[in-house]
C-alpha cells in the first residue's frame, strides 16, 4: 500500500510519493542495497534523481571497495541506473525497473545498449 511508510534498515520510503513520479529531493535517505561479489543490487532507485548517482555508488564503493562491480567506469553505472529509471517513468515492467542490478562483467551488447541508450535518457531524466 502506497498509504503506509515503510522502514528498512536503511531507507526510508517516502509515504506521499506518486507512483511513477521521479523525485527530484535531494534529502532521500541513503539508498538501500544487496551486495555480492559480481553484484550490487540498488533497491527503490527510481526514487533517486541522477544526481544522487554518484554520491550514493561513492559510498556503496568506500564501505565495499573490494567488488568486481568496480572494474566498471562510474559512468557506465550511472548510465545503467538512467536507463531503469526512464523506463520505470515509462511504466515499463515496472517490477524489474524499480531496482538496479549492477552486475561485472556484462556481456558486450549489454554494455553496447546501456551506453547508447542511457546516453541518451541522461538528457531527459532528472
Amino acid at each position: 500500500n502506497g498509504d503506509r511508510t515503510r522502514r528498512s534498515r536503511r531507507t526510508v520510503l517516502d509515504a506521499g510519493s506518486v507512483p511513477g513520479h521521479l523525485h527530484t529531493r535531494m534529502d532521500l535517505p541513503v539508498i538501500d542495497c544487496k551486495v555480492s561479489t559480481g553484484k550490487i543490487k540498488l533497491l527503490s532507485s527510481h526514487k533517486y534523481p541522477k544526481a544522487r548517482f554518484r554520491p550514493e555508488l561513492e559510498r556503496i564503493q568506500n564501505l565495499y571497495p573490494d567488488l568486481a562491480v568496480w572494474h566498471r567506469s562510474m559512468k557506465s553505472l550511472c548510465r545503467e541506473w538512467a536507463c531503469h529509471n526512464a523506463a520505470y517513468s515509462l511504466g515499463i515492467r515496472r517490477g524489474k525497473t524499480k531496482d538496479v542490478d549492477l552486475d561485472y562483467p556484462q556481456k558486450w551488447y549489454v554494455r553496447a545498449a546501456y551506453w547508447v541508450i542511457g546516453s541518451i535518457v541522461w538528457l531527459f531524466i532528472r
